[in-house]
C-alpha cells in the first residue's frame, strides 16, 4: 500500500471519529437539570459531574422547553425569602412567587415576572402578593403559560391565565381572566397543561357526595382565550384518580386518567365520554415522534411498577427497567430521544438516585448524602398510546 493510500485511510478514520464524536456530543450537550436543596444543578452526561447553577433557593416545578435548552420554573419572591430569613418561617401554606427561565447551557437566568409594589409581609403573615402556578411551555417552545391568583383572595379578582411570548418585540406578557365559577374552590394556583386542544387547568375539589373525599375539576381554555369546556372527574371508594395527563391516541389528544385500581381511561375533550385504554401508555420525546425511543409504563394497583424501553425501530427487543412508586412525573427522555432518565429508588422520603439509560448502558446521578434532591427534568416529555399496538 502506498504512502498516499495510507494517508487517505488515516484521514478517513479521523473523519469518522470526528463525526462520531460530534454525534455523541449532540446527544449529550444538553444537561439534566435538577433541584437540589432548592437550587438548580446540572448533570452532564459526558462527564457525569454535577454543577450548581443558581443560589437564590426556593426553586421548584421545573418545565423544560421543547429543544431542551431552557428550563422555566417558579421560585419564592424576594419578599418571601426576606420574610423567611428574618422570621424563620410562617404558618401559611402559600408564598408569593415569580417565574424565571434558565438557559442550562449558558447558565444564565432571566426573571419574567415580579411582585407589585404593594406586595408585602407583616411579620410572618402575607398582607398582599401574587401567587403563581407552575409554568408550562407551548408545543413549539415560543410561549410560556401560568396562572396568577391575587392574595388576599377576592371574588372580584378572578384568576388570570398569563402567557409570555418569546417572539414578541413589544408587550410579551398578556393575560386572560377566567371565572372561578368555571373551576370551583380555587384557592391556590392550579396545575395547568398546554395541549393540542387548549390549555387545561386542574383543581382538586371537595366531593359533593362526601365532604371527606375529593374530586377533580378541569377547565379547558382554547387558544383564542375563550372558556371552552369544564367538567369534573368523580372518585369512588374503589376507584380513586391517582394521576391525570394529556395523552395522544390515534392522532387525537385525550385526558388520560389512571385510577388506584390500576385502570386507565381516556376522556374525550369534545364529548367528555370516557373509554378504557386499549394499549399501553408510553412516554416519548414529542419533538422527535418518529425516532424517539419510548418507555412503556406498566402500572397496577399493587404499585409494583416497571417500564419497557422500546427502540424506535420495529422488531427490536425492548429492555425492562424497574420504576419507583408513582413514576409518572419522573420519567424524562433525553433531548435527542435516544436516552432516558428515571427514578429507581427512594430514601427517607427523598430521591436517592436517578438512572440514566442509553444504548443499554446505565449511569447513576449520585446526590451527596447531605443534599436533598426534589425533582429533575431533561428533554421534553409527552404521553401516547400507539393505535394498533
Amino acid at each position: 500500500m502506498s504512502k498516499r493510500q495510507n494517508q487517505g485511510i488515516l484521514i478517513l478514520l479521523v473523519s469518522i471519529l470526528l463525526i462520531a464524536g460530534n454525534v455523541r456530543a449532540q446527544g449529550t450537550s444538553v444537561p439534566v437539570a435538577l433541584v437540589i436543596d432548592g437550587n438548580i444543578w446540572t448533570w452532564a452526561e459526558d462527564t457525569g459531574k454535577l454543577h450548581q447553577i443558581t443560589t437564590r433557593g426556593y426553586i421548584h416545578d421545573l418545565a423544560v422547553s421543547p429543544d431542551g435548552k431552557l428550563v422555566a420554573y417558579r421560585a419564592y419572591a424576594d419578599i418571601a425569602r426576606e420574610m423567611l430569613a428574618t422570621e424563620g418561617g410562617t404558618d401559611e401554606w402559600f408564598y408569593p412567587e415569580d417565574i424565571f427561565v434558565l438557559d442550562t447551557t449558558a447558565g444564565t437566568e432571566t426573571q419574567l415576572t415580579e411582585q407589585d409594589s404593594s406586595a408585602r409581609y407583616i411579620g410572618s403573615s402575607l398582607e398582599s402578593g401574587m401567587l403563581r402556578s407552575a409554568p408550562v411551555w407551548s408545543p413549539a417552545g415560543k410561549k410560556l403559560a401560568w396562572v396568577n391568583i391575587n392574595y388576599p383572595f377576592q371574588s372580584e379578582k378572578w384568576p388570570q391565565l398569563w402567557r409570555y411570548d418569546f417572539e414578541a418585540t413589544e408587550k410579551p406578557l398578556y393575560r386572560t381572566a377566567f371565572s372561578s365559577n368555571s373551576i370551583p374552590q380555587l384557592q391556590q394556583p392550579p396545575p395547568i397543561a398546554w395541549t393540542q386542544a387548549g390549555i387545561l387547568i386542574t383543581n382538586a375539589i371537595t366531593s359533593a357526595d362526601s365532604p371527606n373525599s375529593a374530586d377533580t375539576a378541569f377547565l379547558l381554555m382554547d387558544f383564542e382565550n375563550h372558556h371552552s369546556r369544564d367538567f369534573i372527574v368523580h372518585n369512588k371508594a374503589d376507584k380513586v384518580m391517582v394521576h391525570s395527563m394529556p395523552i395522544e391516541y390515534d392522532g387525537k389528544t385525550y385526558l388520560g386518567v389512571w385510577y388506584s385500581n390500576g385502570d386507565w381511561e381516556l376522556i374525550d375533550f369534545s364529548t367528555l365520554e370516557a373509554q378504557p385504554v386499549a394499549g399501553i401508555p408510553e412516554v416519548f420525546n414529542p419533538t422527535l415522534p418518529a425516532t424517539s425511543y419510548a418507555m412503556q409504563v406498566h402500572l397496577d394497583s399493587s404499585l409494583s411498577n416497571w417500564g419497557q424501553i422500546v427502540p424506535a425501530h420495529e422488531g427490536e427487543p425492548g429492555e425492562k427497567v424497574e420504576l419507583a412508586l408513582q413514576p409518572l412525573d419522573a420519567i424524562h427522555p433525553s433531548p435527542d430521544g435516544k436516552a432516558f432518565a428515571f427514578i429507581e429508588g427512594f430514601s427517607d422520603g427523598g430521591l436517592i438516585y436517578i438512572t440514566v439509560w442509553r444504548d443499554g448502558q446505565r449511569q447513576a446521578i449520585v446526590i451527596p448524602e447531605e443534599k436533598q434532591l426534589t425533582e429533575f427534568v431533561w428533554g421534553p416529555t409527552a404521553w401516547r398510546i400507539r393505535s394498533g399496538v
